[in-house]
């Protein structure tokens, strides 16, 4: 689901913001379901969801950091 809003100079959505963002809404429906099914509380798996997203995030972009860090091959 694309993220569509404007964002003004004070607002700012970071690499990781965009990649949690976007795990989180491609899982939220799976998550709700699985809770459903296993009589857990969704909303503590939406929490826990959210968590694992931004968890996500922050693995892909130290690995993207340490991509452009690495040096150059000759």
């Amino acid at each position: 689901m694309p993220l569509q809003f404007e964002l003004k100079e004070q607002d700012f959505l970071s690499l990781e913001d965009a990649i949690a963002y976007e795990f989180f809404m491609d899982s939220v429906g799976e998550t709700m379901n699985s809770a459903h099914e296993k009589d857990m509380d969704i909303v503590e798996a939406l929490v826990k969801l959210a968590k694992a997203s931004y968890m996500v995030a922050n693995i892909f972009c130290t690995a993207r950091d340490q991509y452009f860090n690495l040096p150059a091959e000759s």
